[in-house]
């Protein structure tokens, strides 16, 4: 089975993880993959790693922020966008034909490069929607009409996870969704921590992923500065991640000096052995507004961590009421006090962390949602 991929993001993101992560298990089904990436990054280094085929072909997304929408320059530019994604539209229907292709897997709907190939070729389409768009990246569609209608037409739509579904479902035409979680390389992860959570005096606290104001990095550092003003001063936080927002990282580490938090905040920048900092870890923070899935949420839980998570979408979903403590998204109070409570009921959250490993290590692999897709492809091929 012959399957081109779009790739719409080209950076390192979580999508692009869980692509790969995808990918490299439907080679086991007999799936040969080949990828179209709209613009070069980091993302085609890992392709070459992991000995996925690809190509780049030139395309745009057709989403964009909210405020560009009005403005006759940024309309402009997207006329010019439209005209190139129409090349794009082109030159994946020749690779499409040189390569056989039985299936077109568009890995976001972030962009439709892709899907008017499939109709004019009759070749099944599958849709991945990995974000809520609006309320995760901020970002709005060019033409939401007409993006939905083209979803709708889809051969099959996947959302990775109950709540992307229920914002979709209501949107889309003729929906035809399936919840199929993304599903995280477990390799990293089958060794067990050397020492069990709160073994130690000092608690290691860890928030990973992208610092971005919809992140919840401020009210994480906000729940820091309150613990501290408890008198609970055994406690360090790590802030994993980096940012293409550079003054809102300022603010970050402004704010962090401000509080005279600074001996109980390290900031590491990217790091590419999460697996281990995990490991290493307490307590794993997400504190995202709204989580489409929640990647850092499955890695923290199959590293054997405790989670403690912001009560919204997939952040919500994953934890559940056994797998973790929620608390009041955007409420550094609660925050803080969900911390102390961790901390001082330790035995409990210790069974907590236990189980939620061995819950996520089985419920969202790789291997998993590999097969979960491969049964996708074959109701449609």
């Amino acid at each position: 089975m012959n399957v081109l991929y779009v790739a719409t993001y080209e950076g390192l993101t979580g999508a692009s993880y869980s692509l790969l992560g995808m990918i490299n298990e439907l080679k086991t089904y007999g799936v040969n993959p080949l990828v179209v990436l709209l613009k070069d990054g980091k993302l085609k280094k890992e392709l070459e790693n992991n000995e996925i085929p690809y190509v780049i072909v030139r395309g745009y997304p057709w989403v964009t922020m909210p405020e560009r929408k009005k403005i006759i320059k940024y309309r402009f530019f997207w006329l010019i966008k439209n005209i190139i994604n129409n090349i794009a539209e082109f030159k994946i229907k020749s690779i499409v034909k040189e390569n056989n292709i039985d299936i077109i897997h568009i890995n976001a709907s972030t962009a439709g490069v892709g899907y008017k190939t499939s109709k004019e070729l009759g070749i099944p389409c599958v849709w991945h929607i990995r974000e809520f768009v609006e309320e995760d990246l901020k970002k709005e569609y060019w033409n939401k009409k007409k993006a939905m209608e083209c979803i709708s037409n889809a051969s099959r739509v996947i959302a990775i996870s109950q709540s992307v579904k229920e914002k979709f479902q209501i949107q889309l035409t003729d929906p035809k969704l399936n919840v199929i979680y993304n599903g995280v390389p477990i390799s990293g992860y089958l060794v067990k921590r050397e020492k069990c959570i709160f073994s130690d005096k000092n608690i290691k606290l860890i928030i990973s992923g992208r610092i971005d104001p919809g992140k919840g990095h401020k009210e994480l550092i906000e729940a820091i500065s309150l613990i501290v003003e408890r008198g609970i001063v055994n406690i360090n936080l790590k802030i994993v991640g980096s940012s293409q927002n550079k003054e809102y990282e300022k603010q970050i580490k402004e704010m962090v000096l401000q509080k005279k938090i600074e001996k109980y905040v390290e900031f590491t920048g990217y790091r590419n052995d999460l697996p281990e900092l995990y490991k290493k870890a307490d307590i794993a923070i997400v504190a995202s507004k709204a989580e489409a899935f929640g990647r850092v949420t499955v890695e923290a839980m199959m590293a054997g961590t405790l989670v403690i998570g912001a009560n919204t979408a997939g952040t919500k979903e994953l934890i559940g009421e056994n797998y973790g403590l929620l608390y009041e998204q955007g409420n550094a109070i609660d925050l803080a006090d969900k911390i102390i409570y961790a901390m001082q009921n330790s035995e409990k959250m210790s069974l907590i962390a236990k189980n939620a490993r061995e819950y996520s290590l089985q419920r969202f692999s790789a291997g998993r949602n590999a097969r979960e897709i491969f049964d996708v492809y074959e109701t449609i091929k």
